[in-house]
């Protein structure tokens, strides 16, 4: 008997046994075998092809109905094989968006699923030794970037694989994909995951039945939090971008000036999301500008429903760039208040009026203008056009007033092109003048003052340009294209500057003027900054005049008549200096409901925001300066009835102090003095002490004897340790005079000094030894109208007398706290204090072991300090980091269109790990920015990666690791060359520069070989890439065969053989070659009949031709189809022989369920069933087939290596000569079962069971 038999009779016996047990399985299939041989093996051992239902893809949950997510990462569960049937080994390919990685896992380390640790509350509906079944998942590895491949062995259970993935880079849904092929698009089973960004526990349902969006096995609300992004929740209409077109001429004018309208009603239903601290996103495109006028003011309204403020905004934006803030890269937060509580739905509108901004669009022509919430983008094109240089003759001349900032910094800052059409000049001078003008200019029916000043003071820089490009229609300074100009004559007064050039003949060179001054205060409205330019030559000139007149400036605070406050702040680095360029916000609701908010950016020196109302209000930094990390933590700012301002929260990183005050303090000099001149000092010394304010100013008058006698500064605005040790250096004279008739000069020279004084917090003490007597009734009224005149500008006057006689009041001591004539008249009567009294009329002698006059001066002073705010903050920021990389090309030329992400490292030890939140961030280069800047950085460790290349160039797979040491020192490594123990995060040095990477794209490429009979590679032939059917590219195959494309833009490709290399050829009729190029750059794997990956030279791609007279041998392949049961012959199953040149031949059994391919010439076969008889299960296992004239027949063909793989080695026996045989048939024997035969099984085993 031979083993066929024994093969058959075998599984005839299992079949029965399984009936007759109730073991049959699910499903059975055909079984393949070579007629004369046994022991073929199929490619896999599974009976069932997996299908879409077999499969679901979604966000891992807990038992409760929450995601399993946290900060960085979330949960991903695949349930494989859910209906249990019996599937093949498989491989699924995931493929995830850019920025998202799997955890743990690189092209060097696939996943260890034995040592990864699922959390205990998932919820899953099989069992849990269902989770990363290791006998059946058998790899999950990274395959390229952004692909990762798992693989399953055969199996008939249920399996739950479990893994995470890092959460999504941007804020918007992204989508991940699972599918059966590494080439999405070639995929025939595909599932889609949407995932939303911090919305826990939801995804988008599904569009279609294709889309095979899944939708968790358990949704429920998350619990209701604050600090989420709602964007994608909101619900837009009438939404309209429109232009404010003033000349109506159908175009952007900026001269008009012509502006942009963004209206919008939004809505919010879902009232789990209505929480105070929730916020959804406004995106403007970089083509917009907020506020031309004071850039510093966010211009965006707080949004209301039925009176309430409901959202407040808050603007992030990049950082400045050579000193100008550019308004690109704009985020508008808008965050519910706790005046949502208790709402049910919201519905908002936005209304923004917004200009074009001329540093991004620079040149006149169409630009896209748009408006992004969420997902949802309103966008427009519209035709911008900037005014023309002013020209007389051959002079020419344009301006721009660049930034001008009326509220906070008081700067503005203008450039000036001179010959910006870059006309031939004559010989001779040319006087550029800026002056301020017009000085005053109605607007709106009102007289404007003009703000700008300009002076010797006034910075001014000339440029000259080295290439056309940098002259803009917008009046821009990019200074790669121009050079500083050092020497030229520039003359600098009040309101006028002179700038001398002098041009040769025929001279064309054009100048670009900068100018960087100061502004006054705005105040009343309107408002008006203007600047005039000139050009004067010997007889001509022309002259130019940039503008902007505003009734109103935006951003004015709201508040009633109540006593204001002021908040004091200074932004500081780690060694007290004064840091520029930090902005924060303070916004809160005033004590009568109003809502306030205010924006301020830090100087050089002490800023305020002044005239709060009282209330209570949140001061956040929103931005740090460059190089520093912003402090993340807000204050809370607290303004009570009186105007007195508090600060409290934060304490790690600010000190708070009291606002500067002004104190001037009287001292009296007269023989009735009580004390020595050491009683004065040391009182006077704990007066400051009690005091305790290190911003608080002493000045010291003296004052004693008649009017003829002037009182006189002894110390004028010194600090409390200069009043400390100046003080003991001053003595009582030792003849002094027996009257106080000076102390109306006294009165007099502190008003002088108050009123020069710009602090807001005043003070006066005056020591006096005793009361008004009788005889000096005229004092206080002669004072009357200096210290009114004190008390007009906020001077609080204090008053100490030493001693008090109070025996007969009408005669000798008047009462001190007494009406006009005593001190009455003019101190309030609680500000009047007395060190010690008697009932005598004589100024009596003091026990020695009183201590009045030291307690009454300290109480003074504590008064004083108590009435002083704590309103003065000083903001400590840590140095951050900073590094810039430079995107390059092949010839080491600057990249546009390449996008780089900076995300969290989170698989460093704690101790590296960045603190705090770190949203990922992206920046794109651009073609006039092709270095980015990441800046603001905190301690820790990072991930730099490309997650999208510049059009027609390759992706660079590589991750950079980005270390942050605690001092700012910023290093940049690959990630193969990181080790942890190389950096030490308590590193204190000082970074002195921040390191610049370059990195270089090369151009995507993709090469084919031209290759003729028996792999002879063949040179001359010629060919057409198409794209969309046009030719964008042709080429001729070298004398290699080879020839290849690059630079290829993102679609679909058609590669056309046009001419073949020899006549001996057949030129194709049909596409040769058809692939995909991505939008990162990314060329697909080309498919085409006359195309293959020849696995034996590298995998190249490989164009085959057929033969005009080819060879045709009388090889043949014999195919018989048989019932697996009945051995009935089975006919009209259809196979398709495909021959390793890339012939296919296609055949049909018969009604002896045979078929034979003949006339095949020697040479490799994939023979595969492609329709299966009616009833049958269509069996679409490749067998490969090598027909030779070396091997025999029992060598041939190898029956069990699937396809890709090495035939069996000829036959070389008697020496390793290989043998000629007879030219014979191969046979394949190919059975099946019946699909009904299979449903009696199944229906038998379910009704008996």
């Amino acid at each position: 008997m031979n083993k066929d038999k024994i093969k058959k009779i075998l599984l005839k016996l299992t079949v029965i046994l399984a009936i007759c047990q109730l073991l049959v399985p699910t499903s059975l299939t055909a079984i393949t075998v070579l007629a004369e041989q046994i022991g073929t093996e199929t490619v896999s051992s599974g009976n069932d092809k997996l299908q879409d239902s077999d499969l679901d893809f979604e966000e891992a949950m807990t038992e409760s109905g929450d995601v399993l997510k946290d900060a960085s990462k979330t949960w991903l569960l695949l349930t494989y094989s859910k209906i249990e049937k019996d599937l093949p080994s498989q491989d699924l390919f995931l493929t995830l968006p850019a920025g998202m990685t799997v955890d743990t896992v690189t092209k060097d380390k696939p996943l260890n699923l034995q040592n990864l640790s699922v959390p205990s509350q998932l919820a899953i509906d099989e069992g849990k030794e269902t989770i990363n079944n290791t006998d059946v998942i058998s790899g999950f590895e990274q395959i390229s970037e952004s692909v990762y491949k798992i693989s399953f062995k055969p199996t008939t259970q249920v399996v739950n694989l479990v893994f995470q993935v890092t959460n999504p880079v941007s804020d918007a849904a992204i989508e991940l994909q699972l599918s059966d092929k590494q080439d999405v698009t070639q995929a025939l089973l595909k599932k889609t995951l949407t995932l939303i960004s911090d919305l826990k526990g939801e995804e988008t349902p599904p569009s279609s039945a294709s889309s095979n969006k899944i939708q968790p096995r358990a949704i429920q609300s998350s619990p209701s939090m604050g600090n989420q992004d709602i964007s994608n929740s909101l619900t837009l209409a009438n939404q309209q971008l429109t232009l404010v077109d003033k000349d109506k001429n159908g175009i952007y004018d900026v001269e008009a000036p012509d502006s942009l309208s963004f209206k919008v009603d939004l809505s919010l239903l879902d009232q789990s999301l209505i929480v105070a601290g929730n916020y959804f996103n406004l995106k403007i495109s970089d083509s917009i500008h907020y506020n031309m006028l004071n850039p510093t003011d966010i211009n965006f309204p707080v949004l209301k429903q039925d009176g309430k403020v409901i959202a407040v905004p808050e603007l992030t934006q990049d950082s400045p760039v050579d000193g100008l803030l550019r308004a690109t890269g704009k985020i508008v937060r808008y965050t519910f208040t706790d005046q949502v509580s208790g709402l049910t739905n919201l519905n908002l509108k936005l209304d923004l009026g917004h200009s074009v901004n001329p540093n991004v669009v620079q040149k006149n022509g169409k630009h896209d203008f748009s408006y992004q919430i969420g997902q949802q983008i309103i966008k427009q094109n519209y035709d911008v056009l900037y005014a023309k240089p002013k020209e007389n003759d051959k002079l020419n001349i344009h301006q721009r007033l660049t930034y001008t900032d009326s509220k906070q910094n008081l700067k503005a800052s203008s450039l000036i092109y001179v010959n910006p059409k870059q006309n031939v000049q004559e010989a001779g001078h040319q006087t550029l003048t800026i002056d301020v003008a017009p000085k005053t200019y109605d607007v709106g029916g009102k007289l404007a003052t003009n703000l700008l000043n300009l002076n010797s003071q006034t910075d001014i820089k000339v440029y000259k340009l080295r290439d056309p490009k940098g002259i803009t229609d917008a009046v821009n300074l990019d200074k790669q294209y121009w050079e500083e100009v050092k020497g030229l004559s520039i003359t600098k007064g009040n309101d006028k500057i002179d700038i001398a050039f002098d041009y040769k003949q025929a001279e064309n060179t054009a100048y670009a003027v900068e100018v960087t001054t100061t502004l006054n205060q705005e105040g009343g409205q309107p408002l008006l900054i203007a600047q005039r330019s000139s050009l004067q030559a010997l007889t001509k000139s022309i002259s130019e005049i940039d503008s902007i007149a505003i009734v109103g400036s935006g951003g004015s605070a709201i508040g009633d008549q109540s006593p204001k406050g002021t908040l004091y702040l200074n932004k500081v680095d780690s060694k007290n200096l004064h840091l520029a360029n930090a902005t924060f916000t303070l916004s809160g609701t005033t004590t009568a409901g109003q809502f306030l908010y205010r924006t301020l950016v830090t100087d050089t020196k002490e800023v305020a925001i002044s005239d709060l109302p009282p209330g209570t209000y949140q001061l956040k930094e929103t931005a740090a300066p460059s190089t520093y990390v912003r402090i993340e933590s807000p204050w809370t700012v607290t303004v009570d009835s009186s105007g007195k301002v508090s600060i409290t929260g934060n304490d790690a990183d600010t000190k708070k102090t009291q606002e500067a005050a002004d104190i001037v303090i009287l001292w009296e000099a007269t023989k009735w003095h009580y004390g020595s001149s050491q009683f004065y000092q040391d009182r006077i010394k704990e007066f400051v002490d009690a005091i305790g304010n290190p911003n608080a100013r002493y000045t010291v008058v003296g004052y004693g004897g008649d009017t003829s006698v002037k009182a006189q500064f002894l110390l004028q605005s010194v600090t409390e340790s200069e009043l400390k040790s100046a003080i003991n250096k001053i003595s009582l004279a030792t003849s002094l005079p027996d009257s106080r008739n000076s102390i109306l000069n006294a009165y007099n020279l502190a008003l002088q000094h108050f009123q020069e004084s710009k602090v807001k917090q005043k003070y006066l003490l005056q020591l006096t030894e005793y009361p008004i007597y009788y005889n000096e009734k005229t004092l206080v009224p002669n004072s009357q109208a200096t210290m009114d005149s004190m008390k007009s500008i906020d001077v609080i006057p204090y008053l100490l007398v030493a001693r008090d006689p109070t025996q007969n009041r009408s005669s000798y001591y008047l009462d001190p706290q007494g009406p006009s004539p005593s001190f009455g008249g003019l101190f309030a009567k609680d500000n009047i204090k007395v060190a010690w009294s008697k009932y005598t009329t004589t100024l009596f002698q003091p026990d020695s072991s009183d201590h009045g006059y030291a307690n009454q001066i300290q109480a003074i002073g504590s008064a004083i300090k108590q009435a002083i705010p704590t309103s003065v903050l000083t903001i400590t920021n840590k140095q951050g980091g900073q590094f810039s990389l430079k995107k390059i090309d092949e010839n080491k030329n600057g990249l546009a269109g390449a996008t780089f992400t900076l995300s969290k490292r989170t698989t460093v030890l704690s101790a590296y790990q960045v603190q705090g939140d770190f949203p990922s961030v992206s920046q794109v280069t651009s073609s006039d920015r092709t270095t980015l800047t990441f800046d603001h950085l905190k301690p820790g460790v990072y991930n730099l990666r490309e997650s999208k290349a510049p059009e027609a160039y390759a992706k660079e797979d590589k991750t950079y690791v980005v270390v942050v040491q605690n001092s700012g020192k910023t290093t940049i490594v690959d990630e193969v060359s990181f080790k942890e123990t190389d950096f030490s995060m308590t590193d204190a040095s000082t970074p002195t520069e921040y390191p610049t990477k370059e990195i270089e794209n090369k151009p995507n490429h993709i090469k084919f070989f031209k290759v003729g009979d028996k792999g002879k590679e063949l040179a001359g032939a010629e060919f057409a890439l198409k794209k969309d059917n046009q030719t964008i590219q042709t080429v001729k195959s070298g004398s290699d065969g080879s020839f290849g494309f690059n630079k290829l833009k993102a679609g679909n490709y058609a590669l056309w053989e046009t001419k073949v290399a020899d006549n001996a050829y057949q030129l194709p009729k049909e596409v040769v070659a058809t692939f995909n190029v991505t939008d990162d750059g990314g060329i697909s794997e080309p498919i085409g009949r006359l195309f293959i990956q020849n696995a034996q030279k590298s995998d190249r791609y490989e164009i085959r031709n057929e033969l005009i007279n080819k060879t045709i041998d009388d090889q043949k392949i014999k195919v018989i189809k048989r019932d697996e049961l009945t051995d009935l012959p089975l006919a009209n199953t259809q196979f398709q022989l495909e021959a390793s040149d890339g012939m296919i031949y296609l055949g049909l059994t018969d009604r002896k369920g045979e078929y034979t391919f003949d006339k095949l010439p020697y040479g490799q076969y994939v023979l595969t069933e492609i329709e299966a008889p009616d009833g049958y299960i269509l069996d679409r296992t490749p067998r490969k087939i090598n027909i030779t004239e070396a091997s025999g027949s029992e060598t041939e063909v190898v029956a069990s290596s699937p396809v890709g793989t090495q035939p069996a080695p000829a036959n070389t026996e008697n020496g390793g000569v290989p043998q000629p045989l007879q030219t014979q048939a191969k046979m394949f024997l190919i059975k099946s079962p019946s699909k009904n035969w299979r449903l009696r099984l199944q229906t038998m085993k379910h009704q008996l069971l």
